[in-house]
């Protein structure tokens, strides 16, 4: 079990999510700070927890328009036994966080501006999940997709 920063400016252990998550073991603990991430984040190690500072910022840099990438996510959570919180994930080409895990607990995340649903757990298709808890967190402005397409299909909320 060890202990990460990740600073977008470089001054942390690593500068990028994507970085961080592939060198994640069970029981880390990655503190994400302040900074804007123009990235995902693949939590696909179990027992790990990610916690962001405040100001820390997901974009995934949908402005509005049809032209969203479909049901990807910003924050995918495939591993059991982690947790995620305090994340600003705002302009979601397709979701803005996804849990296809058990024993998740997703806390004080801000989802704002996607192009499908703002939360997603589990996918129909694969494993039941059970005991994820959402808790404090704020979803607005989901399944812009209602909006921007003339006959929107398949669109969803949380």
């Amino acid at each position: 079990m060890s202990e990460y920063v990740v600073d977008a400016s470089g001054a942390g252990d690593f500068a990028t999510l994507g970085a961080a998550s592939k060198a994640a073991q069970p029981g880390d603990v990655f503190t994400i700070r302040r900074g804007t991430y123009r990235e995902t984040l693949n939590v696909n190690v179990g027992g790990v927890v990610w916690q962001a500072e405040e100001g820390a910022l997901l974009d995934g840099g949908w402005r509005g328009g049809p032209d969203g990438t479909g049901w990807s996510s910003l924050i995918t959570v495939s591993a059991a036994g982690c947790m995620v919180e305090g994340f600003t994930v705002m302009n979601s080409p397709g979701r803005g966080i996804v849990v296809n895990a058990s024993d998740t607990l997703l806390a004080n995340c801000y989802v704002e501006n996607t192009f499908h649903g703002g939360l997603m757990i589990g996918n129909g298709a694969g494993p039941a999940i059970s005991n994820a808890v959402v808790r404090d967190c704020v979803f607005t402005k989901m399944s812009q997709s209602w909006v921007t397409e003339k006959r929107p299909t398949a669109v969803n909320g949380s």
